[in-house]
C-alpha cells in the first residue's frame, strides 16, 4: 500500500489523478490506467476575484445588436417554495456570497467603451433581499400580489451599474398547507 501512496502521488505531481483505493483494486496496470484521470489539472480553474474589462461574448453581442429599448428589462426568474422557514440572516449571506464568488452576477456594461466589466464595487454592498409578509394580503390576490412584487424588482435592474440577481422571500402564516407558505424568488439578468 505504501507503493500504491507513492504511485498515486507521483501521478498527481505529473497532473494525473487516480485514488489509493483504485490502484489498490485494480490487479493489472491497463485496469490500473483506464481509471486515471488524465484531465485533473485541466479543470483547477482559478477561484480568485476577476476585475477589469471583458471581451463581449457571442451571446452578449447579439443582447447588444437587438438594441432593446429597456435592456434592464431581459431577465429569467424562478419561484422556490419552501416547505419550512429558513434563516433569513443565513440566506441573505448565502446570496451575497454568491455574488462575490460567481463573477457574472456583477457583470456591467460599459457604454461609453461598449464593453462589460466586472463591478467589485457590487462586493462592498449588500444584495437587495426583500421580506415580504402576505399574510394580510386576501387569499384570491396573493398570487397577483406575487407577481406584481416580482415585476416591479425586475424594475429595479440597472446593467450600468447593479448586480445581475435580485431576491425576494415571501412568507405566509395563514397559507394552506406547508408548501405553499415560503417562497423565494430569485431574479436574474441574462
Amino acid at each position: 500500500s505504501i507503493k500504491a501512496v507513492q504511485i498515486a502521488a507521483r501521478l498527481n505531481d505529473a497532473g494525473k489523478s487516480i485514488n489509493v483505493k483504485d490502484i489498490l483494486s485494480f490487479q493489472t496496470i491497463a485496469n490500473v490506467c483506464a481509471n486515471v484521470d488524465f484531465d485533473s489539472h485541466i479543470r483547477k480553474y482559478d477561484q480568485q476575484t476577476i476585475s477589469g474589462d471583458m471581451g463581449i461574448t457571442p451571446i452578449q453581442g447579439w443582447f447588444l445588436a437587438q438594441k432593446f429599448c429597456h435592456p434592464n428589462h431581459y431577465h429569467q426568474s424562478v419561484l422556490l417554495q419552501f416547505k419550512s422557514s429558513v434563516d433569513l440572516l443565513i440566506m441573505e449571506k448565502a446570496l451575497t456570497d454568491l455574488v462575490s464568488h460567481h463573477d457574472g452576477l456583477r457583470l456591467n456594461f460599459d457604454d461609453e467603451k461598449q464593453l462589460f466589466y466586472y463591478n467589485n464595487d457590487l462586493l462592498n454592498q449588500p444584495l437587495q433581499f426583500d421580506q415580504i409578509d402576505l399574510t394580510n394580503i386576501p387569499e384570491s390576490e396573493k398570487a397577483r400580489f406575487i407577481e406584481e412584487k416580482g415585476y416591479a424588482l425586475k424594475g429595479f435592474f440597472d446593467i450600468y451599474k447593479g448586480p445581475m440577481i435580485k431576491a425576494a422571500w415571501f412568507k405566509d402564516d395563514l397559507a394552506r398547507g406547508d408548501e405553499n407558505r415560503y417562497k423565494l424568488l430569485l431574479i436574474l439578468h441574462h
